[in-house]
């Protein structure tokens, strides 16, 4: 009869867990970004669009995904999509998108209000971040 030690056993299920790799689950969160006034964005400028979790009240937001894209000659709305890892997604937490967009090293518009995003019933498409002149 084979007996296997109980320290193999454990290491070979830490192997079945850890071992894989590319288990990670990939999501998105899409959207437009627009903004109200009625001017054109010339030169160039380009959208800045975060993924945050925005739970934490007295700490910074953790940024979990970015998009950055020029809008070479393109006027809102601009669409955006943001893949994150759904292994990073709490659903006892919140999460929000933050966007802005810049010129010249300069912002031009950017969120002042929060948009939350994948729990606590918010969406993860179709999200409209409507920006606000800085």
């Amino acid at each position: 009869m084979l007996r296997i030690a109980p320290s193999v056993l454990v290491f070979s299920a830490v192997l079945a867990t850890v071992g894989c790799g590319g288990d990670d689950e990939s999501a998105t969160v899409t959207g437009t970004v627009s903004y109200r006034e009625r001017m054109a964005i010339v030169g160039d400028a380009e959208v800045r669009v975060e993924l945050l979790d925005v739970s934490r009240q007295d700490a910074p937001a953790q940024k979990l995904a970015e998009q950055v894209q020029p809008l070479e000659g393109r006027q809102v709305p601009i669409p955006f999509e943001l893949s994150y890892d759904a292994d990073d997604i709490d659903e006892r937490f919140t999460y929000a998108v933050r966007g802005e967009i810049v010129a010249d090293g300069r912002v031009l518009f950017r969120s002042t209000q929060t948009t939350p995003v994948i729990t606590r019933g918010n969406p993860v498409e179709g999200v409209e971040l409507v920006l606000t002149k800085a």
